[in-house]
């Protein structure tokens, strides 16, 4: 059996390196994902402004210093919402849904998009 080795903080900063700084995440931010890409850390991470939970970025050259670049999700109002859930069909050429039965994939290049049911 193959035993993991342990994690250790080797450096606690007093000061989070990310913390809420604007209005859409004034309530605070949470589930960080990161990936490097090239030479820069890309972090996904929720933003909470008390009433809606917003995807935001933020980058990094060296993991210590990041820059927020804000939301990369839209703000749709409650009854936008409805409209494209309730909604079949194509949306516009920009984006795809599907609403069916079964799970359909959609071929972007290399990578696949799966649509579900919500």
């Amino acid at each position: 059996m193959q035993t993991k080795k342990q994690l250790t903080v080797e450096d606690r900063k007093e000061i989070p390196i990310l913390f809420p700084q604007y209005e859409y995440e004034k309530k605070g931010i949470e589930d960080p994902r990161i990936v490097k890409i090239e030479d820069t850390y890309y972090l996904t991470y929720t933003a909470y402004d008390g009433i809606n939970a917003l995807g935001a970025l933020a980058t990094s050259k060296d993991l210590v210093t990041w820059e927020k670049r804000g939301l990369i999700v839209p703000q749709y109002s409650y009854e936008e919402f409805r409209y494209l859930a309730e909604s079949k069909g194509e949306l516009n050429e920009k984006y795809f849904r599907f609403n069916g039965k079964y799970i359909v994939p959609k071929k972007f290049g290399k990578k696949c998009s799966f649509g579900t049911r919500m």
